[in-house]
């Protein structure tokens, strides 16, 4: 009878340690699965955050590409630029050393002479301007010549107004406003 009292209380002792056991077993699986659940929640907020880089990323990809592929069009536009601006100095210094540039030249200067004349004429009324001298001046200094050594033909344009048209400047001009 001792034996089984013995038994008996042993078992009652083991069965007070399983049950201990077993609630610290449970308490320690509450913790674990709340690590873990921490854990799965951290997963997902870094995997929301990897996404939202990634995207990130993929948009400052995109718009590198963009940006490159813009610089890389203006780059296009500039060299296209330079040669259209090339060709029209090419042209220009090809019309500029013809006798239609000369004369375009030679009449805008006219031309400014002109107003310049008319402003002169208003501020100081007292003396007299001659645009046909300033022009033979200016166009001097085009033509690199000196009085001497002007063209004839170049100058003759610009001869003073003939007595049959008073008051004209200039006989391409004379039935200018000016």
């Amino acid at each position: 009878m001792k034996a089984v009292l013995e038994l008996s209380r042993l078992t009652g002792a083991l069965e007070e340690e399983r049950r201990k056991c077993e609630a610290e077993f449970e308490e320690e699986r509450n913790g674990l699965l709340e690590r873990v659940a921490k854990l799965e929640a951290e997963k997902e907020e870094l995997s929301k955050e990897a996404g939202a880089q990634a995207s990130e990323m993929d948009i400052l990809k995109e718009e590198k590409e963009r940006l490159r592929d813009a610089h890389m069009e203006k780059k296009k536009a500039l060299k296209a630029a330079r040669k259209e601006i090339a060709s029209l100095r090419t042209s220009l210094d090809t019309f500029e050393e013809s006798e239609a540039g000369k004369n375009l030249f030679a009449n805008a200067c006219l031309t400014c002479l002109n107003i310049l004349k008319r402003k002169l004429d208003q501020d100081h009324p007292d003396q007299v301007w001659d645009v046909t001298e300033m022009a033979e001046y200016v166009i001097q200094d085009m033509e690199g010549t000196d009085e001497e050594g002007r063209a004839p033909a170049t100058m003759a344009a610009y001869a003073p107004p003939s007595p049959a048209r008073p008051g004209a400047s200039c006989p391409r001009r004379a039935s200018s406003p000016h």
